[in-house]
């Protein structure tokens, strides 16, 4: 096979060449990604963890009502963790609801009259 420049992909091919429909493939694609991105998530927090020695946004709260820690940065470092744990729980709700949803772009979409 020849290696050549693409300038596009034709997703009724892809998906021909696995056997699956086009919804199918976009499907796996987006759930690839969700799963990635909340694997990068998990990973910030995680180091945010770390650097107090504590695996929970839970045991660094004690920490700094322990006044074992300064309270500056930990509660920011807690308020940002939280604020990943919102978004690691919407990409949960879009993994639970990606098997029972019709896949949409936005050229599907009808314009609403003025």
């Amino acid at each position: 096979m020849e290696n050549t420049v693409m300038e596009s992909i034709d997703l009724t091919k892809v998906a021909d060449l696995f056997s699956l429909s086009e919804e199918e493939l976009l499907k796996e694609a987006i759930e690839l990604f969700l799963q990635q991105k909340k694997r990068e998530i998990q990973q910030v927090q995680q180091e945010i963890l770390s650097q107090y020695g504590v695996t929970s946004r839970e045991d660094l709260k004690q920490l700094i009502f322990q006044n074992k820690i300064e309270e500056y940065p930990a509660l920011e470092d807690v308020i940002v963790t939280e604020n990943l744990t919102g978004y690691l729980d919407l990409l949960d709700v879009y993994l639970g609801n990606l098997s029972s949803v019709k896949i949409i772009s936005s050229n599907d979409l009808v314009p609403m009259a003025a």
